[in-house]
């Protein structure tokens, strides 16, 4: 069973792409160990310009660790939010970073051992490219800083000649890696170059691979370091452009305390498998009627979601599955029906051109009985569902509805035992 894509929404997606190239170049290095990268002399004198532009050896050597705050806009098909962010690093490989939207809440965290997400829902160990993708971050401000491709084992850096990019006269750098991967870099021309851009293959968090094109301009210098304070940036995959973004470096604190726990995956405070009434608010959501057992929903999930992308739908809630018809009376499993729902923020304007069997829906407000499970899909969601009946049965309160379950995570981009669902099923008390 597969959930929303809400992890896989504007601001996680994108962040998460624009982190993928330095990645590669640092899951080389650490594939080839120790071996010296072979840096070519024009190449070496680029960017060795560009660390003394920065502020020099000496400055960039004293950096353990960093606060960056941020502002910014990103775009993906017909939708656009404002955000800000506020982001950690550590130079001994750590990192958190919380971002905002009007929409749209994340937190995420990366240890040596470890990488969390809460990105509109409990926090959850990540597993799978997930887990790759998150830990591949914390090298993204590293490169920004420069120096640290003067070290990059195994890998071979040429270039430096002067070219013409978008009128301007810059210098390039190609770094390639032990795999033939090759990732171009830009910075403006003369004595003093500073990054100007960077472009090549990334990862995104599901596995796929894409193509970023980064551009870096109104450089600023944040205490003693001159340090890029504007990003535009373009994330394709297969060619097309998925997302945009322009962000603006607001502050950055060298080396600021940070607390023992900061990286750490924060404790829940969910109330798991306590049976509890509620009023769950209205929404709207993308829907789709699935026919046929319900370990065949996937790709009717797929489905939904690529309807949502192909019109440029922002996802802003877990995905859900209301029972049609009752899996204990159906004889034949493909006689099982269920409506399965993506709550989305939807833009004001034009109608939405949807493919037939989809569905625009505004889901009112409802007084449900609720129990939030912890666990594989399948089995602690199913566990919660015959509790909450039980229970219902109990209080006398009345089924007035058909019961749904939301998903918070998706399963195979985290930790099973740390997947999170819940049960609603519309009730009327009993008086």
């Amino acid at each position: 069973m597969r959930m929303s894509s809400v992890a896989r929404s504007l601001f996680a997606c994108a962040l998460i792409c624009a982190c993928g190239w330095f990645a590669g170049l640092q899951a080389a290095a650490e594939k080839k160990g120790k071996a010296a990268p072979k840096v070519s002399p024009a190449a070496r004198v680029v960017l060795e310009n560009a660390v003394a532009a920065m502020g020099g050896e000496a400055a960039l050597a004293r950096v353990r660790a960093l606060r960056l705050s941020a502002k910014g806009t990103r775009a993906s098909g017909a939708m656009k939010e404002d955000y800000t962010s506020e982001m950690v690093l550590s130079m001994s490989n750590e990192l958190f970073l919380t971002m905002e939207s009007p929409s749209f809440k994340c937190a995420l965290g990366v240890g040596n051992t470890e990488a969390w997400t809460a990105m509109m829902a409990p926090p959850a160990r990540a597993d799978g490219p997930l887990k790759k993708s998150l830990r591949e971050w914390r090298f993204w401000q590293r490169a920004r800083l420069v120096r640290p491709l003067l070290d990059l084992g195994g890998s071979v850096v040429e270039g430096g000649e002067k070219e013409t990019v978008d009128g301007k006269s810059v210098q390039c750098v190609r770094v390639t890696l032990w795999d033939g991967r090759t990732y171009r870099l830009t910075f403006t021309a003369g004595d003093k170059p500073l990054l100007a851009g960077i472009e090549g293959d990334m990862l995104l968090w599901d596995g796929r691979k894409g193509f970023v094109k980064s551009r870096f301009s109104h450089h600023r210098v944040f205490g003693t370091i001159t340090y890029p304070g504007v990003i535009e940036e373009e994330t394709s995959v297969e060619g097309k452009a998925v997302e945009t973004v322009r962000e603006e470096i607001v502050a950055i604190e060298w080396n600021p305390r940070i607390s023992r726990d900061t990286f750490a995956i924060p404790k829940t405070d969910l109330q798991l498998m306590t049976p509890s009434t509620k009023n769950a608010p209205a929404f709207n959501a993308l829907a789709i009627v699935h026919a046929g057992p319900y370990e065949a929903m996937s790709a009717t999930m797929e489905k939904l979601e690529a309807a949502a992308g192909a019109v440029g739908l922002m996802g802003v809630g877990p995905m859900a599955t209301i029972y049609l018809n009752d899996p204990s009376t159906v004889k034949d499993p493909k006689d099982l029906r269920t409506e399965i729902l993506l709550a989305l923020k939807v833009p004001s304007g034009a109608p939405l051109a949807l493919p037939p069997g989809i569905t625009l829906k505004d889901i009112p407000a409802a007084e449900v009985a609720s129990m939030t499970a912890r666990g594989p899909y399948g089995q602690a969601d199913v566990a919660a569902l015959r509790q909450l009946f039980a229970w219902l049965g109990a209080a006398g309160h009345t089924v007035v509805g058909a019961p749904r379950i939301l998903y918070f995570h998706e399963p195979g981009c985290f930790v099973a035992e740390d997947l999170v669902s819940e049960v609603q099923i519309p009730i009327e008390k009993k008086s």
